[in-house]
């Protein structure tokens, strides 16, 4: 399997693993087994991932998360995006855009 494939499946579980617990407390406790399977699923990528891809890499990607929450998190949870939070969510994307330039 493809180790961008790897990694970005790695995120997306992060992600979604991250969303799940959010609904954990805001709409119901059924959410927990799905939220500790996407974390399990996104460990397992990210070690096959790490077998392929610099330690760097892979370590600089994970910040990609917080956007994705944050997005996940306006459009399924209906939370506001702050000003702090998008500025803090640029500075991630630019801080990794620095890294991966």
């Amino acid at each position: 399997m493809s180790a961008v494939l790897l990694l970005s499946a790695a995120l997306a579980c992060t992600a979604a693993g991250q969303l799940s617990f959010k609904l954990v407390f805001a709409r119901s406790r059924w959410f927990l087994p799905l939220a500790l399977l996407l974390f399990v699923a996104a460990q397992v990528c990210f070690f096959l991932s790490l077998r392929v891809l610099p330690l760097g890499v892979v370590y600089m990607s994970t910040g990609i998360t917080h956007a994705l929450v944050l997005g996940a998190s306006r459009f399924v949870l209906g939370e506001t995006i702050t000003r702090s939070h998008a500025l803090a969510t640029g500075l991630i994307i630019g801080g990794i855009a620095i890294y991966a330039g």
